[in-house]
C-alpha cells in the first residue's frame, strides 16, 4: 500500500513505487468556506503574494519573468502549439452533474500532467509554473519553491527521465530568476522553503550546485534568524518582531536535510534544538495544535494546515533518526488534530483557498502527514481519512483539462485559476495511494454552447487583461495579436450552431479579426470574426460570423489577429454561438 515515501534518492528513504500580470480581475477568488480562510482580513499580505498575520506589507521580492516566455508542454521541453495544444487528457470515471468517482492509479498521472500542461513554462532552458493560467510570469518566491516541491513528489511516485528533467529545469529556472544568493529575501520562510526544495532535488540528481546552493542559503537564514529573543527559535522575517511556526518547522526540515546530505552532526543537533523550541513555544501538548507564533503581544493562536505538517515533518525525520518515541508522539497527537480539528464534520479538511498564501497550506500538510503515516505504519488509522480527501479532490476537477481547484467543496469552474490556488488535488494525489471510499462527483458540467459566455470566463490566455468594461461586468482587454484565449468544454449538443456573435469596443485606431479553432489553438478554424471599429473604447457593438457545423462539446480557443499597421484590436464583452 502506498501513500508515497518521500525523498527516495540516495537511499535518504525508501520508495514504495505574486507579481500578478496586468488585471487584478484575474485573481482567482477565494471560494466561500464554513471556516475562517487562511488568508481572510486577519492577514495581511505583500506585492510578492507573501503573508504573515498583522505584519507589515513587504517589498516586492519577486524579479519579474518576462511574458515573452513561450508556453510549452508537459515534461520539460519546449513544444509547438500543435503538441502543447493536443486534446483533452483522459479521466477515469465517467462524468456528469450527479454521480460517484472515486480515485485510480491513473488519476495522479492525469492530474500532474493536466497541471503540467496549463501551468509549466520553459524558456532557454529554465522552468517554472507561471501565477496563473492566464500570464507567463513566474510564481512568487515560497509558492513557486511549493510547486517544485510537488513536482519532486510526482517524480517519486513515479521516477521517470521526463519528471526527472523537469524537477531539474524547476531548480535551475528559480536560481535564473532569484540568483544563488537569496540572502536579499527578509523573509526566512521564504528561504527555507527553498532549501527544502534544493536539498530535495539533490537527494534524486547529485547535483553539487543544488547543495551548496541550500547550504550556503540556509547558513545565512540561521544565522540572522536564530535569537535568543522568546528562549530561542528561529524569527519569521529580518526586523520584525515575530518567531513563526511557518519557520521554523521549514527550518527543522532544512537542517536535517542537510545533515543526511552532508553528514556534518552539527545540523542534526540544530534541527533537534529548532524543533525543541517550537515544540515548546507553539505546540500545545495537550491537543496538538501547534499555533502560529509569538510576538510581543503574546502571539496568535491560529492553526493552519502546513504549520501542523512541517511540525510533523520535523518531529518524523527526528524520531526516524534517533528513535526517541517522544518526536513520534509529538506528531501523531498533532496528526490526529489536524484530522479532528481542522477538518469538518466528514473528514474534509476545512482550508478552501484558491488563491493568496493559503492556498498552499493543505498541500504542505499532505505532503508531510502522509510520510509520517507511510514511515510509521499509520495507515489503518490515517489512510481512509486521506483517500477521502483525495477522492473528494478528484471529483471536482474540470471537464477537458482535467485541472481542479483547491476548494473541494465546490465544482472547478471556468476562470482564470491560479497555479498553486490548483495544487492541492495533484499534490494529494501524488503521495496518497488509491483506494477508499466513493465520493459525490461534483465536477463542472460541460458550458453550454447556446448561452453567452462572458470573455473573462476562460479557462486559459495568453496575453490581455481582464478587466472592468463599461458595459457592465468585465471583459478581455489590451488584445494585441497573436494573443488567445481558451474556453472549456464548449457544449453544442447534437444540433450545430451556425454562426458566432461577439459584444466588443473597437476604437478607431483598433481592429483585427478573431480566428475560432476547436479542440487547440491549432485545430480546425470553424471561423473567422472580423471586428471594424466601433468608435471607441467604450462603445460596444455585436458582430457576427458563420461557423463551420459543429457538434458536440469541444474546447473553442479564440486566436486574435491584428489588422495591418494596427497594435490593438478590440475589447471583448462576450461570446455566443448560434
Amino acid at each position: 500500500m502506498r501513500i508515497a515515501l518521500l525523498l527516495c534518492a540516495a537511499g535518504l528513504v525508501a520508495t514504495a513505487c505574486e507579481s500578478r500580470e496586468a488585471g487584478a480581475s484575474e485573481d482567482a477568488s477565494t471560494a466561500p468556506s464554513d471556516t475562517p480562510s487562511a488568508g481572510d482580513a486577519s492577514r495581511e499580505y505583500d506585492a510578492g503574494g507573501h503573508g504573515e498575520p498583522n505584519m507589515d506589507a513587504g517589498a516586492q521580492r519577486d524579479a519579474a519573468v518576462s511574458n515573452t516566455a513561450d508556453a510549452s508542454g508537459a515534461m520539460g521541453g519546449s513544444v509547438d502549439a500543435a503538441s502543447r495544444d493536443a486534446g483533452p487528457m483522459p479521466m477515469d470515471a465517467a462524468v456528469g452533474d450527479a454521480g460517484n468517482v472515486d480515485m485510480d492509479e491513473l488519476a495522479a498521472d492525469v492530474a500532474y500532467d493536466a497541471f503540467v500542461k496549463v501551468f509549466y513554462t520553459l524558456h532557454d532552458g529554465k522552468g517554472f509554473f507561471v501565477n496563473n493560467s492566464g500570464t507567463a510570469t513566474a510564481n512568487a518566491w515560497w509558492t513557486q519553491a511549493e510547486l517544485i516541491e510537488m513536482a519532486i513528489d510526482a517524480y517519486e511516485r513515479k521516477p521517470s527521465d521526463a519528471y526527472k528533467t523537469l524537477l531539474i529545469q524547476l531548480v535551475d529556472g528559480f536560481v535564473d530568476v532569484h540568483s544563488t544568493d537569496w540572502s536579499y529575501n527578509d523573509f526566512n520562510d521564504d528561504i527555507s522553503w527553498m532549501v527544502i526544495a534544493s536539498l530535495r532535488a539533490f537527494l534524486i540528481t547529485n547535483r553539487p550546485d543544488f547543495l551548496s546552493n541550500a547550504k550556503q542559503n540556509w547558513d545565512v537564514m540561521y544565522s540572522r534568524a536564530w535569537t535568543s529573543d522568546y528562549g530561542g527559535g528561529l524569527s519569521w522575517k529580518v526586523d520584525v518582531d515575530s518567531k513563526n511556526a511557518c519557520v521554523n518547522g521549514p527550518g527543522a526540515i532544512g537542517a536535517y536535510l542537510l545533515f543526511k546530505a552532508t553528514g556534518e552532526a552539527s545540523y542534526l543537533n540544530k534541527a533537534k534544538a529548532i524543533y525543541a523550541w517550537e515544540r515548546k513555544t507553539l505546540f500545545d501538548a495537550k491537543t496538538g495544535a501547534v499555533y502560529d507564533n509569538v510576538n510581543p503581544n503574546g502571539g496568535d493562536k491560529w492553526t493552519f494546515t502546513y504549520n501542523s505538517g512541517t511540525f510533523i515533518g520535523a518531529a518524523n525525520y527526528l524520531y526516524q533518526e534517533t528513535g526517541d518515541e517522544a518526536y513520534l508522539s509529538d506528531a501523531k497527537l498533532a496528526a490526529d488534530f489536524v484530522k479532528s480539528q481542522l477538518s469538518d464534520a466528514d473528514g474534509l479538511i476545512k482550508e478552501n483557498d484558491v488563491s493568496g498564501d493559503g492556498a498552499a497550506f493543505k498541500p504542505i500538510m499532505f505532503r508531510w502527514l502522509s510520510k509520517f503515516v507511510v514511515d510509521n505504519d499509520l495507515q489503518a488509522e490515517y489512510l481512509p481519512w486521506l483517500q477521502f480527501n483525495a477522492n473528494r479532490a478528484w471529483a471536482n476537477r474540470r471537464l477537458g483539462d482535467n485541472i481542479s481547484w483547491n476548494n473541494w467543496k465546490q465544482a472547478t469552474p471556468h476562470r482564470i485559476l491560479d497555479s498553486h490556488g490548483a495544487m492541492a488535488t495533484v499534490q494529494i494525489l501524488q503521495v496518497v495511494s488509491p483506494g477508499g471510499p466513493e465520493v459525490v462527483w461534483y465536477n463542472s458540467a460541460p458550458q453550454d454552447g447556446r448561452k453567452a459566455i462572458e470573455a473573462e470566463r476562460c479557462d486559459e490566455k495568453r496575453g490581455m487583461t481582464i478587466e472592468a468594461s463599461e458595459a457592465g461586468g468585465e471583459q478581455l482587454g489590451g488584445v494585441t495579436d497573436q494573443v488567445w484565449a481558451r474556453y472549456g468544454q464548449v457544449d453544442f449538443g447534437a444540433s450545430a450552431p451556425s454562426q458566432l456573435q461577439a459584444r466588443a469596443a473597437v476604437a478607431e485606431a483598433a481592429g483585427g479579426s478573431i480566428e475560432i479553432h476547436i479542440d487547440s489553438l491549432t485545430g480546425p478554424v470553424i471561423g473567422t470574426l472580423p471586428l471594424a471599429s466601433t468608435g471607441s473604447w467604450t462603445t460596444y457593438g455585436d458582430f457576427s460570423t458563420t461557423v463551420s457545423l459543429v457538434t458536440g462539446a469541444h474546447d473553442i480557443y479564440l486566436s486574435f489577429k491584428s489588422s495591418p499597421g494596427k497594435t490593438y484590436i478590440c475589447n471583448l464583452n462576450w461570446i455566443k454561438f448560434r
